[in-house]
């Protein structure tokens, strides 16, 4: 059985580093959500295009198309969707680049992480 068959709310975690996956899917899961993860840019849009997730993580570099590319795609299908975008970022000069909607998060800021994704799932 996956999250899918039993109705369950999902999270797309889109991450290239395994150590940081499973931090996020230890409090994704602990939030009660099933993971679709998603390791390089292409991945992502594929799963995006077939499925509708309460929560999104996007790092912003990873293979294939960037997370930039990944948070465009959203923007142009489904702008409500930014909301539950949560994107993961060493650079601060771009925290402040993004739609209002997204939140940004420096890594490795879990605490924050915790906070926004109940914020997040509270308002899906």
């Amino acid at each position: 059985m996956t999250w899918e068959s039993l109705g369950q709310r999902a999270a797309l975690v889109v991450e290239d580093d395994e150590d940081f996956i499973e931090i996020l899917r230890r409090l994704i899961e602990a939030e009660g959500l099933g993971i679709d993860f998603a390791r390089d840019g292409q991945t992502a849009l594929d799963l995006l295009s077939r499925r509708d997730y309460a929560l999104m993580t996007i790092d912003l570099q990873i293979p294939g198309p960037d997370g930039l590319a990944i948070i465009e795609q959203i923007r142009l299908a489904s702008p409500e969707k930014l909301a539950r975008v949560v994107v993961f970022t060493g650079f601060q000069s771009i925290a402040h680049s993004f739609e209002p909607e997204v939140t940004t998060i420096s890594k490795p800021n879990l605490l924050t992480l915790r906070s926004e994704i109940r914020r997040i799932l509270g308002e899906a």
